[in-house]
């Protein structure tokens, strides 16, 4: 593996990257010893959290059991809207 590529003793997948632009967006590149370690192939889906006061992004794969991608980003929107409605409703 190269300068920028390693993978730690403890299992720990690591690389650096400088962000770029993709398109309309800004992309990080996923090292190519990390993409063959995880399997990540290229179509499939992620789902990105980012927590704004560390700066950590996170990603995970979505599983996807049949369910149409458009009721699931429907239910993130409506969940964002509300969610705090419905949290409140659960205790009643």
């Amino acid at each position: 593996m190269g300068k920028k590529e390693m993978v730690t003793k403890k299992m720990a997948l690591k690389g650096y990257r400088k962000a770029g632009r993709m398109g309309n967006s800004l992309g990080l590149g996923i090292p190519k010893g990390i993409v063959d370690k995880l399997g990540v192939k290229s179509g499939d889906e992620y789902e990105i959290t980012a927590d704004p006061k560390t700066g950590v992004i996170t990603s995970r794969p979505i599983q996807r059991l049949g369910v149409d991608p458009q009721l699931l980003r429907d239910l993130d929107e409506l969940i964002d809207e509300y969610g705090e409605a419905l949290e409140k409703l659960k205790d009643k």
